[in-house]
């Protein structure tokens, strides 16, 4: 993390083609803005004669007006208030949640062999549409909705019924039309509670 650039371009020629090799650091940039690189990317190699539209702000831009809100008196108490609330309140957060570990993985010395799994789901639209409104007639959001389903999953399988995420949510602005072209890191995380 403390040495630049935290990104990697390299080119490996074949004689069936080229494959471009991008590695990139998720501390300089969300998964949007990797999107944003690719699809750019993608759309140079496609018409490498077509120019980008040049953007009007920066992530530097957006940075700089985030302090300066932060600045304000108004939003420096409101930042204090919520400082308070969170201080207080994560002595009182459970821990995150204990899982059981896979009869498979064996210890070798001090460490045991971990193997991540990631699991993929989609709904039919149709059967997508139906969950939304359903979620829509009580109240809450889609995204709630999945949430709840993912904890309730989690306290059948966590060895206590409370316990504590971080949520990674992206913060893009809307402030500038230029914003959904910026390639920077727009990700905050909070912490919930389940119970």
């Amino acid at each position: 993390a403390d040495q630049w650039p935290q990104y990697e371009l390299h080119l490996s020629q074949h004689q069936q083609g080229s494959v471009l090799h991008f590695s990139i650091d998720l501390l300089i940039a969300d998964f949007a803005s990797i999107q944003i690189l690719l699809a750019e990317l993608g759309e140079l190699y496609n018409h490498p004669d077509r120019q980008l539209s040049p953007l009007q702000i920066s992530y530097r831009d957006v940075v700089l007006a985030r302090k300066r809100i932060q600045a304000d008196t108004n939003e420096e108490t409101r930042y204090q208030k919520h400082k308070n609330y969170w201080l207080e309140r994560i002595k009182n957060l459970p821990q995150p949640p204990e899982l059981p570990m896979a009869a498979t993985v064996q210890p070798r010395g001090n460490e045991q062999k971990v193997i991540f799994d990631r699991l993929h789901v989609e709904l039919p639209k149709k059967q997508w549409q139906t969950l939304c409104k359903k979620a829509s007639s009580r109240q809450i959001t889609p995204s709630s909705l999945v949430l709840s389903a993912f904890t309730e999953t989690l306290s059948r399988w966590a060895k206590r019924p409370e316990f504590c995420l971080n949520l990674t949510m992206l913060n893009r602005s809307t402030a500038h039309p230029d914003i959904r072209g910026i390639v920077g890191d727009f990700i905050e995380v909070n912490v919930l509670g389940v119970q």
